[in-house]
């Protein structure tokens, strides 16, 4: 008969195999987010027992929940793991809140930017890089008067921009610092000026800052970059009052030229994702298979994934042939 720590392996091992997600290293940025919504869909499969995982909506908060319900039930019996998992949970939670949010916002813009009636082309979400300077741009618009770059906010606090172009979000009664939009915004347009190369009629590039949600407030104090709702959007590019300086024939050179300086940076998870598979598969087997409050005197198991496949694969060999002896 084999000990707890021996299940608690079996266990282990056992959930690991059917977290199928992650099997690279990095991931460009579309695809890093399609893998963050499958890790979470295992996760809660494996929680619930593909019970209620697809017809209610549960989300990685909901894996968290199960996972402290379950150790109290046992007694707290394993904080430290429980506390480790958690966190690695929230990180994981807030990348994909992150990034969806900033897909429906990149959405949003280009659906109201079907709405310009002048000639024009529209990229989404385009990835741009010069030497060790890498920055998405969410939408570029290039019409016969010039090239907009739209940054795009899907947000919902109240906004202030100060003359140097910090940005700050209201949290309950105060601003709290984001970013420096303009610091920003001055890196993507050079990275536009750079792809768009030779086809760059104008040095000017215009940069709008877009908010999607119209219910907040928004103070911008910093005069190099113009800010707008999202149905104020089209309207601003198609009564800019500037010169026809493009041509079809150059609107479309300057599209293929972005397109072909796109770039194909991968990235790692924030989370050390083969780290959590392990804690994760050793918390949940041990919440499932030990008693309520390990006694002081039984060591917590220490786990190796390795290890444990070989304690796994060794324990069913000698039953194999402890099998063929009888």
């Amino acid at each position: 008969m084999i000990n707890t720590n021996e299940k608690i392996e079996e266990r282990a091992v056992e959930i690991l195999s059917k977290i199928t997600a992650f099997d690279k290293d990095k991931y460009d940025r579309k695809s890093l987010l399609e893998e963050l919504l499958k890790f979470q869909e295992e996760l809660r499969n494996i929680l619930f027992n593909n019970e209620h995982a697809d017809n209610a909506d549960l989300r990685i908060w909901n894996v968290i929940d199960h996972l402290e319900k379950l150790n109290k039930d046992k007694g707290n019996i394993a904080e430290d793991e429980l506390k480790n998992v958690v966190k690695q949970c929230k990180c994981i939670g807030n990348m994909i809140s992150v990034l969806i949010a900033g897909v429906a916002g990149e959405n949003k813009a280009y659906f109201n930017l079907q709405n310009i009636s002048h000639y024009r082309k529209i990229l989404k979400n385009i990835e741009l890089s010069y030497e060790d300077i890498t920055s998405e741009l969410d939408n570029i618009v290039v019409t016969k008067k010039g090239i907009f770059l739209i940054e795009v906010k899907n947000i919902r606090q109240d906004i202030l921009i100060d003359e140097d172009g910090n940005m700050y979000k209201k949290e309950k009664n105060d601003f709290v610092y984001d970013c420096n939009i303009g610091e920003k915004m001055n890196y993507k347009e050079q990275l536009l000026k750079i792809a768009v190369g030779k086809y760059l009629k104008d040095k000017k590039i215009h940069s709008i800052l877009v908010f999607t949600n119209s219910n907040i407030s928004v103070e911008n104090k910093y005069r190099y970059i113009k800010q707008s709702f999202l149905g104020q959007l089209p309207h601003i590019i198609d009564e800019y009052e500037g010169n026809k300086i493009y041509t079809e024939v150059d609107v479309e050179n300057i599209i293929e030229s972005l397109k072909l300086n796109q770039s194909n940076k991968v990235y790692s998870p924030e989370v050390d994702i083969k780290r959590f598979k392990e804690d994760f598969a050793v918390l949940l087997a041990t919440l499932e298979i030990s008693e309520v409050r390990i006694p002081t005197s039984v060591e917590k198991p220490k786990f190796n994934i390795l290890i444990a496949i070989n304690n796994v694969l060794r324990r069913y060999g000698e039953r194999g042939k402890n099998i063929c002896r009888n």
